[in-house]
């Protein structure tokens, strides 16, 4: 099997696990439980993500951007554009 390519680039990582820990904080989210249990994902993955031992897909950055009410390019560090 071929390994899946990362659907964000180095910086985006970066940014995303900026945006994760500044939201884990001002949330008060204290265990990997209770991050877990706010963003709907396992402990385990999580745990990786915040580690950078994984690369957050498409689907975990959804998830964890809704959780906090931003949009994926928010999270991302992308620009926002407004209407």
């Amino acid at each position: 099997r071929k390994p899946k390519k990362a659907v964000i680039t180095t910086r985006e990582q970066e940014a995303f696990l900026t945006f994760f820990e500044e939201q884990i904080r001002a949330n008060n989210l204290n265990t990997l439980e209770e991050i877990a249990d706010r963003v709907g994902l396992s402990v385990s993955t999580v745990s990786r993500i915040r580690s950078g031992k994984m690369t957050p897909g498409a689907g975990a950055i959804r998830q964890i951007s809704t959780a906090f009410g931003k949009s994926e390019n928010e999270a991302l560090g992308r620009p926002v554009q407004m209407c």
